[in-house]
């Protein structure tokens, strides 16, 4: 689970992160069959708001508020010719694919090997060796066995590899390629899901074929990056046996982790969850929400640890009587004098020394 490495389920705040999300996880081979991705994002039906899990801003509108269904709801993102779509659904049964995104420090800085330079989740090398297409794809095979020429995948990339150049304004290889029989394929096997042709016509009376747009097989089955000022990255064919530089590229090191967030599943529409020990984060729900029923009373333990300080924030708070909630100062219910707030909860803030406390929620 993400929150067992200190990560959250990944955020986004625009369409270049999106994209870099939805790459990272294909190239994994980590897809879903329908090729959806869990993404770190909650959504309230009571109030039509929208929670990421790293407690980010939720600033980059995915979908209209009046989509957000009732009750409590987890979100998967989908990339089809269409653009993106979103799936909502229940926390306790969605299962897909996901990633675990680490904020960036030292420790994530070190996942790549030797003389290749970390940058976002991948890893990269610069080759100032002048090499054919093949050449340049043999060479990144033998740094190691998931090096490849670098693939790109949203005009984000498209500016990494020029920050990495630093000025030298060199064409580059990289690994997309004119396969006989079929279309554009990158050497790594991920998705062709960006693209960047020059759209500029060059003029020439030799050649006519120079004077048509990009891709154009005309002028060669390998694809290089313009890197001048003025090119904005952008790709044009070439003789695959032309001599340019190159990216080496893998993906870092750190993999996504194989069951996604663990919220507590319940036994039935108004029972208790059977699993209602929290460790760090988490989402509590009455039982039976987001519908109002009777005569149950649940505990859940939340706990984290020593010295850290502890947000309990109530998104959907609604309750009369015999409804109430408790939360106590260590894991003893039975002593009153252990009650931190009795459904009052507004601007609460307590300093106790115990690292666990039960919440108690009554229908």
């Amino acid at each position: 689970m993400c929150a067992e490495d200190n990560a959250f389920l990944p955020s986004a705040h625009g369409s270049d992160e999106l994209y870099d999300l939805y790459a990272y996880v294909s190239q994994t081979g980590y897809i879903a069959a329908d090729g959806s991705i869990l993404i770190g994002l909650t959504c309230f039906g009571s109030t039509k708001e929208c929670y990421w899990d790293d407690v980010s801003p939720y600033d980059y509108g995915l979908f209209e508020r009046r989509q957000i269904p009732n009750g409590i709801s987890c979100v998967e993102m989908l990339n089809s010719e269409l653009g993106w779509s979103y799936k909502f659904g229940s926390c306790n049964e969605m299962k897909t694919a996901f990633a675990c995104s680490l904020p960036i420090n030292k420790e994530s800085m070190l996942a790549c090997p030797d003389d290749f330079d970390p940058v976002e989740d991948r890893c990269l090398r610069y080759f100032p060796i002048l090499s054919t297409h093949s050449d340049a794809e043999k060479s990144c095979q033998q740094q190691h066995s998931e090096t490849h020429l670098a693939s790109i995948h949203s005009k984000k990339r498209v500016q990494e590899l020029q920050k990495e150049l630093d000025g030298a304004w060199t064409n580059i290889h990289i690994g997309l390629q004119k396969e006989a029989g079929s279309g554009y394929e990158w050497s790594d096997g991920s998705k062709l899901d960006f693209k960047n042709w020059r759209s500029g016509k060059r003029k020439s009376a030799d050649f006519d074929h120079l004077c048509l747009g990009f891709p154009n097989v005309k002028s060669g089955d390998c694809v290089q990056m313009e890197t001048n000022p003025t090119a904005k990255g952008e790709w044009s064919n070439i003789p695959c046996s032309l001599k340019l530089s190159y990216f080496c590229e893998l993906p870092a090191s750190v993999k996504p982790t194989k069951s996604p967030l663990d919220f507590p599943p319940t036994s039935g529409d108004n029972d208790c969850p059977s699993n209602n020990k929290f460790k760090n984060s988490g989402y509590v729900t009455s039982p039976g929400y987001p519908a109002i029923t009777t005569g149950n009373i649940c505990d859940y333990f939340l706990s984290s640890p020593e010295g850290t300080v502890v947000s309990l924030k109530f998104l959907d708070f609604s309750m009369c009587y015999p409804q109430y909630a408790m939360i106590y100062d260590g894991w003893d219910t039975s002593d009153s004098s252990k009650l931190l707030a009795d459904g009052h909860f507004q601007g609460v803030q307590v300093l106790r020394e115990q690292n666990g406390h039960p919440l108690r929620l009554s229908q």
